[in-house]
């Protein structure tokens, strides 16, 4: 609370009542990032051609969304927070049910699945630091993002307009880049 009412990252006065729900809604994104995250990978060795059209399918759902939510709901960051939810959502799904249907090795059976401690310290191992560096990261973007917004909504939106486009396209490079691995 206290760090909402010093504003540290200078959001608009009009923003900060959005600004102080997008993270609970972003919570709900976690769960679903935790489920299509490492099973991804699997489709990305097995199926390089089913995995593009997945993250092609998100990114546009996730861009579409946005933008009818924004633009027809009248939404702001609850638009956007409600389209990624809605776009991570869809692609774990869509993982999901094809794992499932798989008769090889690769095949989700979800009643034997458990944690095995070995493998559980390998990756504390190696994800605590991954973690850590991902968070300097994401305290370089939010200085970046204070600088963004202190001048004012209209670069505010135009910069989160920017910022979808890249994901888009970067969607795009990330797929042929991983379609040219398998390969």
């Amino acid at each position: 609370r206290l760090c909402c009412q010093r504003n540290p990252v200078r959001h608009p006065a009009e923003e900060r009542a959005f600004s102080r729900r997008h993270p609970a809604l972003c919570l709900l994104h976690a769960p679903l990032v935790f489920i299509h995250g490492p099973i991804r990978a699997v489709k990305h060795i097995q199926k390089p051609r089913i995995s593009v059209w997945i993250v092609f399918g998100k990114t546009f759902c996730n861009t579409y969304g946005n933008f009818c939510l924004i633009r027809f709901c009248g939404m702001n960051v609850e638009g956007v927070a409600i389209a990624t939810i809605a776009s991570q959502a869809l692609s774990a799904v869509l993982v999901v049910r094809d794992l499932l249907s798989r008769s090889d090795i690769c095949r989700l059976e979800p009643k034997s699945m458990r944690i095995h401690k070995k493998q559980l310290k390998k990756i504390v191992r190696i994800g605590l630091p991954s973690g850590a560096q991902a968070s300097l990261f994401s305290l370089s973007n939010m200085l970046i993002q204070s600088s963004v917004n202190s001048f004012g909504t209209s670069v505010l939106s135009a910069n989160s307009a920017a910022n979808n486009i890249e994901g888009f396209l970067y969607a795009v490079v990330g797929a042929f880049q991983q379609t040219t691995i398998n390969f």
